[in-house]
């Protein structure tokens, strides 16, 4: 019988990958075809086995990985690229800023809506001292 890899965690996932690119290129974008993930090296990563233990399974002293399936949903998703033939990937620049979003939700969220967030605080401003002004 055949065991089903666990439910894809797209964020938990995408997190580990991007430390693991960051681990060996510190900052940006230049060296992302160039730094290659291998699904087949992963399994040895203790902090793999930590975050993602139900992507292990034993049986028979035989511990069997199941990267592999995230690995395709993350290429599917076009996070990842697949560099042929020892199921090797590297992050794409779609899967480099979805980490990074999900590594720091609040900078990338006032990244986004500081204008929103500007007009907000101004009226803000202008209704207290118009309340102000007016008692």
């Amino acid at each position: 019988m055949a065991n089903k890899p666990p439910s894809y965690q797209e964020k938990e996932f995408l997190i580990y990958l991007l430390d693991k690119y960051l681990a060996k290129h510190k900052t940006g974008t230049k060296e992302l075809s160039n730094i290659t993930l291998s699904a087949v090296a992963l399994p040895s990563d203790d902090l793999m086995r930590t975050k993602f233990p139900k992507l292990f399974s034993v049986s028979n002293n035989i511990t069997k990985c199941m990267a592999y399936a995230w690995f395709n949903e993350t290429t599917s998703r076009g996070y990842t690229n697949e560099l042929h033939p020892n199921m090797n990937y590297s992050l794409t620049l779609k899967g480099y800023n979805k980490a990074l979003r999900y590594k720091h939700p609040i900078k990338y969220f006032l990244k986004d809506h500081w204008k929103g967030l500007v007009t907000s605080l101004v009226i803000a401003i202008v209704g207290v001292v118009t309340k102000v002004l007016l008692t």
